[in-house]
């Protein structure tokens, strides 16, 4: 009896054990698909053909259900995903995931009050998940509902993940109006938090400039480079100023235009359009702008100005400075 007994429970165990082996492995595929953002049609079947009630869970903690109803997104099966995440019940609720792809499907459905619901209800439940931050703006952008977008961003937690900031001006880019100057500061806060990031710098320079002036400031950079090595250099200069203008964030315009009067022998004004790009937030550490200031000062007979910013440009390793250096400095 209890041999038999043993060898029921035995089987079992094996069964229930090949049950959650034969998941885990559609597990890390779906896995995968999911946190990429790319879904593979053959990923879906097999996960149709898997049993998503044992275990319900995946090793993540995500609902099965809801991985399953993602793909039913994805796919544009909307209707079978609204299906599916009201049949099942709320297997581990704390992350919201139910409320997450509900609020993206009847956001594609065009449903937006349900959207919000379920954005908020989302975004509530877990605030520092990125993905309900993300739809809770985007759902508040839609209202127009500026004062809700600042209250949620500046009680956000993450200031210091750029894609928040991201998301943040994404959302507000198109409602300034009356929050202008509070919206521009945090914009010069953004700045100087990510000097480097261009993603940032980009969409700063749409807020604070509009988009048709950054856009044209690209426009005239490159016909200016254009009159530059063709040695139009009055040209290049007066388009790389135009540029600076329009968009002052990009450290690159002062430079070229420095470097275009370099050209022309005027060495004087060159320094200052040298400097300003020198002074920039977001400027590279190349050593090009030290060595155009270098070469200024040593046309001007400053030797010791000139091998000041000839040492640093070669601390950052710019070649023609070494040349230059040892040709007035040693």
């Amino acid at each position: 009896m209890y041999r038999f007994l043993f060898v029921l429970i035995s089987i079992y165990v094996s069964y229930l054990n090949f049950k959650i082996y034969d998941s885990y492995k559609i597990q890390a595929l779906v896995t995968e698909d999911f946190n990429n953002r790319k879904y593979d049609k053959e990923n879906f079947v097999y996960l149709q053909n898997t049993d998503i009630e044992f275990p319900n869970l995946s090793a993540t903690a995500f609902p099965m259900y809801a991985l399953l109803a993602n793909y039913h997104l994805m796919f544009g099966e909307n209707d079978e995903a609204i299906k599916l995440l009201d049949k099942n019940k709320n297997v581990n609720p704390f992350l919201r995931v139910k409320e997450s792809i509900k609020a993206e499907t009847y956001y594609r459905l065009g449903i937006r009050d349900s959207s919000y619901k379920y954005a908020k209800i989302a975004y509530e439940g877990l605030p520092k998940n990125a993905r309900h931050f993300q739809q809770y703006l985007a759902e508040l952008t839609w209202r127009k509902d500026i004062d809700e977008i600042n209250r949620v961003f500046l009680k956000s937690k993450a200031k210091d993940n750029h894609e928040y900031w991201l998301f943040y001006f994404s959302a507000v880019i198109n409602l300034k109006n009356d929050n202008s100057e509070k919206i521009d500061s945090l914009v010069n806060v953004a700045l100087s938090k990510f000097p480097k990031n261009d993603r940032i710098k980009t969409i700063a320079g749409y807020i604070l400039y509009g988009q048709e002036n950054i856009k044209k400031s690209y426009q005239l950079n490159q016909e200016a480079i254009s009159s530059f090595e063709n040695s139009d250099f009055q040209t290049a200069y007066t388009k790389f100023i135009e540029a600076a203008e329009l968009n002052p964030i990009d450290y690159s315009f002062n430079e070229n235009a420095g470097m275009s009067l370099i050209k022309m022998n005027d060495y004087q004004r060159a320094t200052m359009y040298l400097k300003r790009s020198l002074n920039s937030k977001d400027k590279k550490d190349d050593g090009k702008t030290e060595y155009g200031l270098g070469l200024c000062y040593k046309e001007l007979n400053q030797k010791s100005e000139s091998c000041k910013y000839l040492t640093i440009s070669m601390e950052k390793n710019y070649k023609p400075a070494f040349s230059l250096y040892a040709a007035i400095c040693n």
